[in-house]
Protein backbone atom coordinates (compact mmCIF):
# COMPACT_ATOMS: atom_id res chain seq x y z
CA UNK A 1 0.00 0.00 0.00
CA UNK A 2 2.43 2.43 1.02
CA UNK A 3 4.27 1.84 -2.70
CA UNK A 4 1.06 2.48 -4.38
CA UNK A 5 0.86 6.08 -2.07
CA UNK A 6 4.64 6.75 -3.06
CA UNK A 7 3.76 6.71 -7.07
CA UNK A 8 0.80 8.66 -6.31
CA UNK A 9 2.63 11.50 -4.54
CA UNK A 10 5.38 11.34 -7.64
CA UNK A 11 2.50 11.86 -10.41
CA UNK A 12 0.68 14.85 -8.39
CA UNK A 13 4.44 16.29 -8.31
CA UNK A 14 5.04 16.11 -11.41
CA UNK A 15 1.83 17.33 -12.39
CA UNK A 16 2.24 20.24 -10.45
CA UNK A 17 6.06 20.55 -11.92
CA UNK A 18 4.44 20.24 -15.95
CA UNK A 19 1.49 22.52 -14.83
CA UNK A 20 4.10 25.38 -13.52
CA UNK A 21 6.45 24.83 -16.62
CA UNK A 22 3.68 25.41 -19.12
CA UNK A 23 2.73 28.29 -17.38
CA UNK A 24 5.87 29.66 -17.38
CA UNK A 25 6.37 29.10 -21.10
CA UNK A 26 3.18 31.16 -21.86
CA UNK A 27 3.96 34.31 -20.25
CA UNK A 28 7.78 33.51 -21.48
CA UNK A 29 6.13 33.24 -25.24
CA UNK A 30 3.40 36.03 -24.64
CA UNK A 31 4.07 39.12 -26.40
CA UNK A 32 4.14 42.31 -24.16
CA UNK A 33 2.50 44.76 -26.17
CA UNK A 34 2.46 47.59 -23.35
CA UNK A 35 6.18 47.73 -22.38
CA UNK A 36 6.57 49.05 -26.33
CA UNK A 37 5.30 52.23 -25.46
CA UNK A 38 7.77 54.16 -23.12
CA UNK A 39 7.55 55.58 -20.43
CA UNK A 40 8.68 59.62 -21.67
CA UNK A 41 5.37 58.68 -24.02
CA UNK A 42 3.56 57.31 -20.99
CA UNK A 43 4.34 60.36 -18.58
CA UNK A 44 3.58 63.23 -21.61
CA UNK A 45 0.22 61.53 -22.71
CA UNK A 46 -2.49 62.81 -20.63
CA UNK A 47 -4.90 60.00 -21.23
CA UNK A 48 -5.03 56.32 -20.66
CA UNK A 49 -2.75 54.80 -23.19
CA UNK A 50 -4.11 51.01 -24.63
CA UNK A 51 -2.83 48.45 -26.38
CA UNK A 52 -3.36 44.90 -27.67
CA UNK A 53 -2.80 42.39 -25.68
CA UNK A 54 -2.93 39.91 -28.57
CA UNK A 55 -3.01 41.06 -32.73
CA UNK A 56 -4.74 39.73 -35.34
CA UNK A 57 -2.86 35.98 -36.45
CA UNK A 58 0.20 36.67 -38.31
CA UNK A 59 0.31 40.10 -37.33
CA UNK A 60 2.79 42.13 -35.57
CA UNK A 61 3.67 44.95 -33.51
CA UNK A 62 5.81 47.52 -35.57
CA UNK A 63 7.48 49.07 -32.43
CA UNK A 64 9.50 51.63 -34.37
CA UNK A 65 6.20 53.00 -35.37
CA UNK A 66 5.10 53.82 -31.99
CA UNK A 67 5.35 58.08 -31.84
CA UNK A 68 3.62 60.83 -30.09
CA UNK A 69 3.35 63.42 -31.88
CA UNK A 70 1.12 66.84 -31.34
CA UNK A 71 -0.59 64.88 -28.57
CA UNK A 72 -1.54 61.77 -30.81
CA UNK A 73 -0.21 58.12 -30.09
CA UNK A 74 0.75 56.29 -33.66
CA UNK A 75 1.08 52.75 -33.70
CA UNK A 76 1.46 50.02 -36.51
CA UNK A 77 0.84 46.65 -36.94
CA UNK A 78 1.76 44.68 -39.71
CA UNK A 79 1.68 41.59 -41.66
CA UNK A 80 3.26 41.52 -44.83
CA UNK A 81 2.36 44.19 -47.11
CA UNK A 82 -1.26 44.70 -45.37
CA UNK A 83 -0.71 47.49 -42.24
CA UNK A 84 -3.29 48.30 -39.50
CA UNK A 85 -3.06 51.84 -38.22
CA UNK A 86 -3.93 53.09 -34.54
CA UNK A 87 -3.99 56.42 -33.22
CA UNK A 88 -5.23 57.65 -29.90
CA UNK A 89 -5.76 61.02 -28.48
CA UNK A 90 -7.25 62.66 -25.43
CA UNK A 91 -11.54 63.13 -26.44
CA UNK A 92 -12.52 66.90 -26.71
CA UNK A 93 -14.38 68.73 -24.46
CA UNK A 94 -17.24 68.60 -27.27
CA UNK A 95 -17.34 66.52 -30.00
CA UNK A 96 -20.50 64.62 -31.94
CA UNK A 97 -21.63 61.27 -30.77
CA UNK A 98 -20.00 58.37 -32.64
CA UNK A 99 -22.80 56.78 -32.86
CA UNK A 100 -23.79 59.21 -34.83
CA UNK A 101 -21.73 58.45 -38.01
CA UNK A 102 -23.77 57.07 -41.10
CA UNK A 103 -22.84 53.73 -42.10
CA UNK A 104 -21.68 52.31 -38.82
CA UNK A 105 -22.97 50.01 -36.46
CA UNK A 106 -21.62 49.55 -32.35
CA UNK A 107 -18.81 46.58 -31.92
CA UNK A 108 -18.77 45.31 -28.04
CA UNK A 109 -15.33 46.25 -26.70
CA UNK A 110 -14.74 46.20 -22.73
CA UNK A 111 -12.97 49.84 -22.76
CA UNK A 112 -15.60 52.17 -24.21
CA UNK A 113 -18.25 52.61 -26.81
CA UNK A 114 -17.11 51.46 -29.74
CA UNK A 115 -18.58 51.33 -33.67
CA UNK A 116 -17.31 49.82 -36.66
CA UNK A 117 -17.90 50.60 -40.34
CA UNK A 118 -16.47 51.92 -43.38
CA UNK A 119 -15.48 55.02 -44.98
CA UNK A 120 -14.15 55.68 -48.47
CA UNK A 121 -13.60 52.63 -48.62
CA UNK A 122 -11.24 52.11 -45.88
CA UNK A 123 -12.71 50.21 -42.65
CA UNK A 124 -12.04 51.71 -39.20
CA UNK A 125 -13.42 50.88 -36.23
CA UNK A 126 -13.68 54.32 -33.65
CA UNK A 127 -13.42 53.59 -29.65
CA UNK A 128 -14.98 56.14 -27.65
CA UNK A 129 -13.13 55.70 -23.90
CA UNK A 130 -13.74 57.83 -20.77
CA UNK A 131 -10.75 60.20 -21.72
CA UNK A 132 -9.88 59.46 -25.01
CA UNK A 133 -10.56 58.24 -28.70
CA UNK A 134 -9.10 55.47 -30.39
CA UNK A 135 -9.43 54.92 -34.04
CA UNK A 136 -8.00 51.61 -35.85
CA UNK A 137 -7.82 51.39 -39.66
CA UNK A 138 -6.54 49.27 -42.31
CA UNK A 139 -5.69 49.61 -45.94
CA UNK A 140 -8.29 47.48 -48.52
CA UNK A 141 -6.71 44.13 -47.61
CA UNK A 142 -7.20 44.40 -43.44
CA UNK A 143 -10.31 43.17 -43.26
CA UNK A 144 -12.87 44.82 -40.45
CA UNK A 145 -12.73 41.41 -38.47
CA UNK A 146 -9.38 42.05 -37.88
CA UNK A 147 -9.94 45.31 -36.69
CA UNK A 148 -12.56 44.30 -34.41
CA UNK A 149 -10.06 42.14 -32.74
CA UNK A 150 -7.23 44.62 -31.95
CA UNK A 151 -10.47 46.63 -30.67
CA UNK A 152 -11.53 44.33 -27.89
CA UNK A 153 -8.32 42.66 -26.92
CA UNK A 154 -7.19 46.57 -25.86
CA UNK A 155 -5.84 47.02 -22.37
CA UNK A 156 -4.72 50.50 -20.71
CA UNK A 157 -1.58 49.84 -20.00
CA UNK A 158 -1.53 53.16 -17.33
Amino acid sequence: MTHFKLRKSHIIIAIILLATAAGYYYVRSTPNYASAVSNDIRSVADFTIYMPTRLPEGFTLKKDSIAYRQNVLFVQMVKGDQTIFMSQQEKPNSMPPISSLKGFSELPVKIGYAVTGEQEGTSAVIINTDDSIITITGGETVSRAELGLVAKRLKAVR
